[in-house]
């Protein structure tokens, strides 16, 4: 067996039953899909639908190893070129997923998560977005789309947080008054 090269591996103080549901929240909460098919009791598969790469996509292994009271979560991208390039971001993504509140990030877990980033010039277009906004946030929930107001948290560089927005985004809208 090759070890993949992309991977992380942390201990949850909790028994496997728990961490494998709190690991099958995270995928779910990330909009990642789960391969039942290859997934077992303690071997989690999941993949990232992005539809410009499908039916190719990003996949990874939760791997789980029970310890008394806590388990063990094992990380790791497959060992195809497109897994391991993606992975780099991913498997932080998906670890900061699981440990959810625990986890200590400099930015809160809806931006990690959001997929659509919206940009807006707010003297022209802030009632339109804030409309749009509503629609998007009714149907792929607060943790899938960042807006400016909704995802800054007060005090923190905002040149920052939006790198990291854009560059964890995929869809970008472009609202022009």
């Amino acid at each position: 067996m090759i070890m993949p090269t992309e991977h992380c591996e942390f201990t949850l103080d909790m028994p496997a039953d728990k961490a494998r549901s709190r690991c099958l929240d995270a995928v779910n909460t990330l909009g990642w899909r789960i391969r039942r098919d290859l997934s077992q009791e303690y071997q989690i598969t999941c993949f990232v639908p992005i539809a410009e790469l499908l039916p190719q996509a990003p996949v990874y292994t939760i791997a789980l190893w029970p310890q008394n009271q806590s388990t063990t979560i094992v990380l790791a991208a497959a060992n195809d070129d497109l897994s391991q390039s993606h992975g780099q971001s991913d498997l932080p993504r998906l670890k900061t997923a699981i440990l959810g509140d625990s986890a200590a990030a400099p930015l809160s877990d809806s931006q990690h998560q959001a997929t659509c980033f919206i940009s807006y010039r707010r003297y022209d277009s802030a009632d339109v977005v804030g409309r749009i906004y509503d629609r998007l946030v009714e149907t792929f929930g607060s943790n899938k789309i960042f807006k400016d107001v909704n995802n800054i948290p007060i005090g923190v560089d905002f040149r920052k947080v939006l790198q990291q927005a854009l560059s964890n985004c995929t869809v970008l809208l472009a609202v022009i008054g």
